[in-house]
């Protein structure tokens, strides 16, 4: 079987992958002449008659992918750019609280208007507001502040509210210290409805479940994801079947195939029948749970066979994905970008593949091979994606899912008929949700074995997308040219360029050093090659512990890097702007040694609670003072060169305390210098210390004198800010022709470190 559907869709994706990213003629008419050539290679070999089918269809992905990035309003834009107060009035499509405590609305129909100008488009915006008065879907609010894109993801593979935005079909979000109901008529369209039933199966669920199952049970039949509890969201992760708790293929299947058994043998009607009955019943099932991409496909794949039935064709699962895709991505482009849509529609291969494999091994029993031959393939093609998005591989998948599938397929079936009697019969619901209930802890004691095994779950760290990327076009390849000689040798090549790209830090001994964005405060992660850690200060802002930079910032760039433990974490000085977080990494990871400066601090408020966060611990807390060193895996060091022990200043600034130190990895040289204060620069600069170094770390909120720069002699500035520096370290920067970045522009940086040279590899370049 060629399945032509399938080369169709590859060259669809890589003509919406160019009209995204490429920019000048000269990229897109080499693209176009490569996408040519090896079309003319796969009729040529694959005897494919499909006459620039291919190509057409990649042109139509490029317009599409262009259109689709092109804003609606360039009025609006505007508005974003300049940071404009603006109102929005808009229709409630959903409402909810969120864990902080704010209130959530998502507008439709919404218009975005300044007294003096109008947008004149209709937009879909998400709203966040300190919590108001009540509303239902379908009432129409206004609320005034400044409408945004999202922030980009600081680090490739970390979330990014931009992208999540954008192919979810929100076109800005605002924040807004209150709002008003300007029309209490709620407007009971197609939508309202969707969503009002939708409301009233959770409300229901309530009330024949405890909150913790019934989070997971609406998660399964309602596709509502936002109960679930937070800690059973990460160990069905690391379990490797999280894809229980987003409505996809197994629900869809098992929806579709129990009403089908309904019909075709408790009332005895034919299979054509059955199979016509079934189809509205499925397209309800996915509008209901919200028509995300994974659910459509799930939907399209089915009414495929379906309608297979009902014309007496077999339909073929590749083609069945293949057409699903095509669809979703012509009706809306930015579903590529997708991690739902990514992980979907790589599974649904992967268990076409297995499938397919399975059926050539006679003597294992049917139902057996199936499960065990679609959990590996799917496990398979979606490892990469899962190094990529969420840093670990799970291994206890390979064998849970062949337990889970099933199980997870009673409780779809029993948490509907649970729901849907308790509508009838209350107590009756109640007694059947009891299965539900038993069944739902059962996968979560399966959950909970791999949680702490380090042999179960394997933190990697996020693979480089090239990785990725070579890894899906070495199995297409593989696909089209399966019956070749030659197919085997190309196949070691690119396993031996995965590897190389995979080793790559090793193999060059490449360390790195990043400097997080963390707004006001400063932090920075040492990452080596050979797994040493070391994080400089962990930001903080004026939020409480437990909602601050260490875990919101620091921890998930350690998880991105697959660190486990750190090594040796420095904290500056008690300043709640670099203490907070550190103080959070702390107490919610594996911290080995933590370093202070040596000085006379207040003996209460964070200092106090650093103390206490060791002690409980058992992490040894070292202060140092100019002169000491921290080695570090005997390839780099910490030189301290302040504070001084025979003069301290006291006037309660506690940035006259801040450590400043000189890193050393090999050639390469970086002066961390805290938040020091004028008087702490003149008093280093009267002991004649060598501070030559490659890169600052500059203080963004103290003055930064001309002659302590003139001493370093830098050929970058590293600034960590929320805001524009002042003028006076602009003077500075200017002055001796310092290249400087600010993480309120660039956001998160690399440096990468070699033998004898770095780069510096900011995500927006300063101008």
């Amino acid at each position: 079987m060629k399945r032509t559907i399938i080369y169709v869709v590859f060259y669809y994706i890589m003509g919406l992958l160019a009209g995204h990213y490429l920019k000048s003629k000269t990229d897109i008419a080499l693209f176009l002449a490569v996408i040519i050539i090896s079309e003319i290679i796969i009729m040529r070999f694959n005897r494919m008659k499909v006459f620039f089918v291919l190509s057409i269809f990649t042109i139509l992905g490029m317009v599409l992918a262009f259109k689709s990035i092109t804003p609606k309003s360039e009025i609006a834009e505007r508005f974003v750019r300049n940071g404009v107060e603006v109102y929005v009035e808009g229709i409630v499509s959903d409402e909810y609280i969120s864990e902080n405590g704010y209130q959530v609305m998502n507008l439709r129909k919404a218009n975005i208007y300044t007294d003096n100008a109008n947008t004149n488009d209709k937009f879909n915006i998400t709203a966040v507001c300190e919590k108001g008065v009540n509303i239902e879907n379908g009432m129409t609010v206004k609320i005034k502040g400044v409408i945004e894109k999202g922030d980009e993801a600081p680090f490739p593979g970390m979330f990014s509210q931009n992208n999540y935005m954008y192919y979810n079909g929100y076109d800005y979000s605002i924040f807004g210290d209150t709002f008003e109901i300007t029309s209490k008529n709620i407007q009971k369209d197609f939508y309202w409805y969707i969503e009002n039933l939708r409301d009233c199966v959770n409300e229901k669920i309530d009330t024949i479940l405890p909150v913790r199952e019934g989070g997971i049970l609406k998660a399964m039949i309602t596709g509502e994801k936002r109960y679930i509890d937070e800690y059973y969201t990460d160990i069905f992760k690391k379990a490797g079947i999280s894809h229980i708790l987003a409505v996809s293929g197994l629900h869809m299947s098992v929806v579709s195939g129990f009403i089908y058994f309904l019909f075709s043998v408790i009332f005895r009607l034919s299979r054509r029948i059955s199979s016509l009955i079934t189809i509205p019943f499925i397209i309800m099932f996915m509008l209901f749970c919200g028509s995300n991409p994974s659910v459509v496909r799930a939907c399209i794949m089915s009414l495929i066979i379906l309608i297979g039935n009902i014309i007496r064709e077999e339909s073929d699962i590749l083609n069945s994905v293949a057409v699903a895709a095509l669809i979703i991505l012509i009706v809306s482009p930015e579903s590529l970008y997708s991690i739902s849509f990514q992980l979907s529609f790589i599974a649904a291969i992967g268990i076409g593949m297995g499938n397919e494999i399975s059926e050539r091994f006679d003597n294992i029993n049917s139902f057996v091979k199936s499960v065990a031959f679609i959990s590996m393939g799917a496990n398979i093609m979606t490892l990469p994606l899962c190094m990529y998005y969420f840093y670990g591989v799970s291994i206890a998948s390979l064998f849970l899912n062949i337990i889970v599938i099933p199980v997870a397929g009673i409780i779809v079936i029993m948490g509907f008929v649970s729901v849907i009697t308790s509508f009838l019969i209350h107590f009756l619901g109640v007694f059947l949700a009891g299965t539900v209930f038993v069944l739902i802890n059962f996968i979560k004691f399966l959950a909970a074995i791999t949680e702490n095994s380090k042999y179960l779950y394997i933190e990697t760290g996020s693979i480089n997308i090239i990785a990725v990327l070579l890894f899906y076009i070495t199995f297409v390849w593989i696909f089209i040219f399966i019956d070749k000689k030659y197919i085997r040798c190309f196949s070691i090549v690119t396993a031996l360029l995965f590897s190389f790209i995979i080793n790559y830090d090793y193999i060059f001994k490449k360390n790195e050093f990043a400097f997080i964005n963390v707004g006001k405060g400063n932090s920075a992660v040492y990452t080596t090659y050979d797994g040493f850690t070391a994080v400089v200060d962990g930001g903080g802002h004026f939020l409480d512990f437990g909602n601050n930079t260490g875990i919101n910032d620091v921890i998930p760039y350690l998880e991105y890097k697959g660190e486990d433990s750190v090594d040796v974490l420095f904290i500056s000085n008690m300043n709640e702007y670099n203490a907070k977080g550190a103080i959070e990494i702390i107490e919610n990871f594996d911290v080995k040694n933590v370093i202070i400066p040596k000085f006379d601090f207040a003996k209460t408020g964070i200092y106090t609670k650093l103390v206490e966060s060791t002690f409980e611990r058992n992490i040894p807390l070292y202060e140092v003072s100019f002169g000491d060193s921290v080695n570090l895996n005997n390839k780099a060091e910490f030189e301290i060169l302040y504070p001084f022990l025979d003069y301290q200043i006291y006037d309660g600034n506690e940035n006259h305390s801040s450590i400043v130190m000189k890193f050393k990895d090999r050639e390469n040289t970086i002066l961390f210098t805290g938040d020091i204060e004028k008087s702490d620069q003149n008093l280093i600069l009267s002991k004649n210390i060598d501070l030559k170094s490659d890169i600052v770390k500059i203080p963004a909120y103290t003055d930064f004198i001309d002659d302590f720069s003139k001493n370093i002699s830098p050929d970058i500035g590293i600034i960590s800010s929320d805001e524009d520096i002042s003028n006076n370290i602009k003077d500075v920067l200017d002055k001796y022709h310092i290249k400087y970045y600010n993480t309120s522009v660039n956001k998160s940086l690399v440096v990468e470190l070699y033998s004898d040279f770095y780069k510096i590899k900011p995500v927006i370049e300063t101008e």
